[in-house]
Order: C-alpha cells, then structure tokens, then sequence
C-alpha cells in the first residue's frame, strides 16, 4: 500500500510541475494569444515561432528543467522506489499535454521529453540532443527528429544493461512507451501537414518571425 501511495505523490507531483506551460505564460507577458497564433499549440516551436528564437529557447529550456526537476526531487525524496523516475517524468510530460488549468489544451510535451532523457542520464541527453539537432537540420522538420527519439528512448532503456552503470528496466521502458505513444499521437497533424506539404519548417519559422518582428517595428514608430 505504501508503494502505491509513493507512486501516486510522484504522478501528482510530476503532473503539478508540468502542468507550469512557460509557452502560455511568456506570451502573456508579451501580449500575445499563443492558441491562437502560428501553430496555435502553447509549446516551445509555436513560442519560436510568435515570438522569436529568444524565448522559443528560453520556453524550450525551461520545459526541459521542469521534467528533470520533478524526477531529481522524486528521486530524492523516494530513493528506496526503482520506478519513481519513469513516474514522475511521464506525468511531467502528461501535465504539459493536458494541464488542468488550460482546460487540458497543453502543448505536445517533447521538450518535457527530453527532460526525461537528462534526468535518465545526461551522455543519452547529449547524443540525443545532437541527433535532434541532426536530423532537425537535415529534414527542417523538429517532428522528424520527436518521431526518432520517442520512438529510440524507450528501446535504450529496455535494452541497456551495463551500459554506463544502467541495467536492462522493462517496466520503466513500458512506461516511457506510453508516454512516447501520447506524444507522437499528439504529433499527428504535423505528419499529415508534412504529407501535405503544409507544415511550417524551421527555417520559415525563424525567417517569418523577423519578418513579424520587422512589421512589429513599423507599426510601433
């Protein structure tokens, strides 16, 4: 019963941290109704895209560290449980998704993602992080590179046993599955877009943005 009850203080603690969509409340600051401009989703790609590559990396950053934050503190506090880092990130990421306070309108909770990655082991988190960047590039698509790695993170943990201290953890694996599952679904209209030739690569995305910005400016003299 106890265990039960550990599990459940890390799902609602990771839930209460990621419900905190840094997206939303930077673009009230700045005045802007981020659900409903550019890709209408309140996450770190539609913050680069409304309000330019400063705060789409700040806002990226953040939901990073919010993700890795929850799993150190449950860590910390529930260092006796084996599964309270999957927990708690996985709920990280579904609060980002589905925050309560948003009317369950969150944004798609990759960068929450990656967090999970820092939190599991900061050489994956580099490698990763290089292979986003990567594949990023190459496609101009980030969803190409949210596709790859949700897709490579949970087969890591499952087969990793003496790789940098880690022992093979299928129900961890399991767990990060689901989460990885919900993101790529959430993703799904970005594929189709794609498909469609519509979705918005990174590339226009930064050059709209000074575009936006230039138009900004004009309007402001």
């Amino acid at each position: 019963m106890r265990i039960i009850i550990r599990y459940l203080i890390c799902a609602f603690i990771g839930y209460l941290i990621g419900c905190i969509n840094f997206a939303n409340l930077f673009a009230k600051w700045r005045g802007v109704d981020i659900r409903n401009t550019g890709s209408k989703n309140p996450g770190a790609s539609n913050a680069l895209i409304t309000m330019g590559k400063r705060i789409g990396i700040l806002v990226g950053a953040l939901d990073i560290f919010k993700a890795a934050l929850a799993i150190t503190i449950m860590r910390y506090v529930f260092y006796e449980s084996e599964y309270v880092w999957a927990v708690a990130g996985a709920f990280c990421v579904i609060g980002h998704i589905f925050p309560y306070w948003m009317e369950l309108r969150g944004g798609k909770g990759f960068a929450s993602y990656v967090g999970i990655i820092l939190a599991y082991d900061w050489r994956l988190f580099i490698i990763f992080g290089l292979a986003i960047i990567i594949i990023t590039v190459l496609s101009d698509y980030i969803v190409i590179a949210t596709a790859a790695i949700c897709i490579a993170f949970p087969i890591c943990i499952a087969l990793f046993d003496g790789v940098w201290g880690h022992e093979r953890d299928l129900i961890s694996a399991a767990i990060i599955l689901v989460v990885s599952i919900i993101i790529l679904f959430k993703h799904r209209k970005n594929f189709i877009k794609i498909y469609r030739g519509e979705e918005i690569g990174l590339r226009a995305a930064v050059s709209k943005k000074h575009q936006s910005e230039d138009d900004a400016d004009k309007t402001q003299e």
